[in-house]
């Protein structure tokens, strides 16, 4: 009876920190795309046909594994400006050279419902 109190007491703690954790891990797929939409981006500035960033993701023929702009957690977009501005915590509506807002909030942390990045790579999220 004892064990069976244990192993109730040690699930109860497990269960919400393996919750928190798997949330966490699904943002990975924001900085490893960020990455290479920044990199189109500068290509596509430093095109002398172009001359400016581009300020959509079709414009850079940028594509997930899928095919399409929306990752596993996240969908993808730019508006071509260098500065970055995640948005609010409420209504996360991100700005910047590269840009994710969480497909369904409930499967990503509160603070990684949306992120940006700027011309200088860095990643801003909707942190509170």
């Amino acid at each position: 009876m004892i064990v069976i109190a244990i192993i109730g007491v040690l699930a109860a703690v497990a269960i919400p920190l393996y919750a928190d954790y798997t949330k966490k891990a699904r943002t990975t797929e924001v900085p490893e795309n960020f990455k290479v939409i920044i990199k189109e981006q500068m290509s596509f500035m430093y095109d002398p046909t172009n001359g400016h960033y581009a300020t959509s993701l079709e414009s850079i023929k940028w594509r997930t594994s899928t095919g399409s702009t929306r990752g596993n957690f996240y969908q993808f977009s730019t508006s071509g400006v260098t500065t970055c501005n995640p948005g609010t915590y409420a209504g996360p509506i991100p700005i910047g050279l590269a840009e994710a807002v969480a497909i369904d909030f409930y499967f990503v942390p509160d603070n990684y419902r949306s992120a940006c990045m700027d011309v200088g790579s860095n990643i801003k999220t909707n942190t509170p």
